[in-house]
């Protein structure tokens, strides 16, 4: 005997099962972003640095880097500590944060990895409060902002 109950989980779970996984996007489309500010980096040492990250977003919202680069807040910036490895930014999860895979390096030690970060769907602004990324001889933490501009948003 089929039940209320029963028939209505069944249509749902069938309904789940046809139903497309919805992921964030990166607007506007197809225009280059640069997401610049000052990031407090701390590691064996902190320093402020000017941070300029520039993104293309395609026609899809994905959005790939296509240079990064630190400079003088604090003069070691660009000199002794730079950008490292590959990175990307990807919106989500959800339409508040952003994930990133960042790296930076200097001569008293290197961190990399993937991390999420604040992001005010509002305003284009990511926000890094106290966010560690795994390094050597111990973990990286960054502070601070960087803004959007053109300003960036992400549709679900």
């Amino acid at each position: 005997m089929i039940t209320k109950t029963s028939l209505v989980a069944a249509v749902f779970g069938v309904a789940m099962i046809g139903a497309p996984a919805m992921a964030e996007e990166f607007r506007p489309l197809n225009t280059n972003v640069d997401l610049d500010g000052t990031l407090t980096l701390s590691q064996s040492t902190t320093l402020d640095c000017d941070v300029d990250v520039s993104l293309s977003i395609d026609g899809n919202g994905d959005a790939t880097v296509n240079s990064r680069s630190f400079s003088a807040g604090d003069w070691q910036c660009g000199i002794f500590v730079a950008p490292s490895g590959t990175w990307t930014v990807d919106p989500g999860p959800g339409t508040s944060k952003v994930t990133m895979t960042v790296g930076a390096s200097s001569i008293l030690g290197s961190c990399s990895g993937t991390i999420q970060a604040d992001f005010n769907n509002s305003t284009g602004v990511v926000t890094f409060n106290n966010v560690s990324i795994p390094g050597t001889p111990n973990a990286c933490t960054i502070n601070g902002s960087l803004s959007s501009t053109p300003q960036a948003s992400i549709v679900p």
